[in-house]
């Protein structure tokens, strides 16, 4: 997104955060809705992502802009990767 449509990097971190959030609360719902949720592993995510959004916003200031852009894109490569080799796997 950073890349695509000139946005800056903190709006693009935001955006995908945004999108990941609004997934993951669908996906709990449907989850919570058929029972089939974990409640102990919900609100240690939940807890996680409120510390690391804490923690990630104090550190994002203090953090260049391009460390941060490469530790973003490292990131989001580890989880496409993670992504693909899981549904690779579903269908061996």
């Amino acid at each position: 997104m950073h890349a695509i449509s000139d946005l800056s990097i903190a709006d693009a971190i935001g955006t995908s955060l945004l999108s990941v959030s609004a997934f993951g609360s669908l996906t709990a719902a449907r989850y919570s809705l058929s029972r089939e949720i974990n409640w102990l592993i919900a609100l240690l995510f939940v807890f996680g992502g409120i510390i690391g959004g804490l923690y990630g916003t104090r550190i994002s200031t203090k953090v260049p802009k391009d460390k941060l852009k490469k530790i973003f894109a490292i990131l989001l490569i580890v989880v496409a990767t993670f992504i693909i080799i899981k549904g690779v796997s579903f269908w061996i």
